[in-house]
């Protein structure tokens, strides 16, 4: 996630309307606040974006006209995109489609996107796909060349600043607010970054606590099978006192045999994990939301992983082993009682 943001948000400073409903129904920045944007000292360029709702073949399409400039070109990874697509973007001569409206409209570059428009229906290649992670909606995006041609359109949605090395975000970001007043939502690009990965760790706050039930519930199973094992295994408690093993050394036994059952466990983990974690990708997440995920292995998890089942069958290895390692010697002591 934190790799999509640095890529995507690309921009120092991005404007928006606060009142998302109306984006699709028309509203826009006011166009004397966006002229006198371009004028601020500090201001090297400017992205523009326009949304519009619109029929399509595919159902309901919110297309966004855009404005591309500074290092916008860079926001977008594609997963397929035709040669010199982004010059024919430009042009107008085709869309970008995200990800999962492309899987869920079965659309491809190649393909065709059909579009009702005010000057009647238009069918527009398809120049690319890029990765997207956004509300699930069906996103297509084209050069407001184009846009503003279709829909007689030349208001902004939305808008992101790119400032010259010397302009201050804070300041900037001040001066934006008093210019577009309460109606317009300024962020700078840290505080979004920042806010996107708070939401995206409250949303994954149930996985964290099922983890951790897992423990709780591998930790309960260890701790009652070894106690099972140590009334089943009388005889060879026996064996072992007559081989000379004092209570000490027959503890540290059950706890090297806790130990290895937690190793085993752990190593059998890594596998099944990566295996489900390959579905998780290549099936189910592409299926439910149209999002393509890259896979890297991260050892410090994977070692993470190991250790704590290491430490789960210790814990719940010391009853048992200490309970094991003195069973003969109870025994002898309730027949001399």
């Amino acid at each position: 996630l934190l790799s999509w943001l640095e890529t995507t948000l690309q921009a120092d400073i991005y404007l928006t309307l606060k009142d998302r409903a109306n984006l699709a129904a028309g509203a826009s920045l006011k166009a004397e606040h966006v002229d006198k944007v371009r004028e601020l000292p500090g201001v090297e360029t400017w992205v523009g974006q326009r949304v519009q709702q619109v029929p399509s073949s595919t159902g309901e399409t919110y297309l966004i006209g855009v404005r591309p400039a500074g290092d916008y070109r860079e926001s977008l990874v594609f997963l397929e995109a035709v040669p010199d697509h982004w010059a024919k973007f430009e042009k107008g001569e085709g869309v970008f489609l995200t990800e999962p409206y492309s899987r869920r409209s079965q659309l491809s570059v190649g393909s065709s996107l059909r579009l009702a428009t005010p000057q009647g229906k238009r069918s527009l290649p398809v120049l690319g796909v890029y990765y997207s992670y956004a509300p699930d909606r069906n996103l297509a995006l084209i050069g407001s060349s184009a846009f503003q041609e279709f829909f007689s359109d030349r208001m902004w949605s939305g808008l992101g600043i790119y400032l010259q090395d010397d302009a201050a975000v804070s300041e900037m970001a001040t001066e934006l607010r008093r210019l577009f007043g309460e109606e317009v939502e300024v962020r700078a690009t840290g505080n979004l970054k920042k806010l996107a990965l708070e939401i995206f760790e409250r949303t994954f706050t149930v996985t964290e606590v099922l983890r951790y039930l897992a423990l709780g519930v591998a930790f309960v199973g260890v701790f009652l099978s070894l106690l099972a094992l140590c009334f089943e295994r009388a005889e060879e408690v026996r064996v072992l006192r007559a081989l000379g093993f004092s209570n000490r050394e027959l503890f540290q036994l059950s706890v090297i045999q806790s130990l290895g059952m937690g190793l085993a466990s752990g190593l059998m983990a890594f596998p099944v994990g990566v295996l489900l974690s390959k579905v998780m990708i290549s099936v189910i997440n592409q299926r439910a939301f149209g999002w393509t995920i890259a896979f890297s292995m991260e050892w410090n998890s994977i070692i993470e992983s190991v250790l704590l089942a290491l430490v789960a069958s210790l814990l719940a290895g010391l009853y048992p082993a200490w309970k094991w390692s003195r069973q003969e010697e109870e025994e002898s002591l309730r027949e001399k009682e």
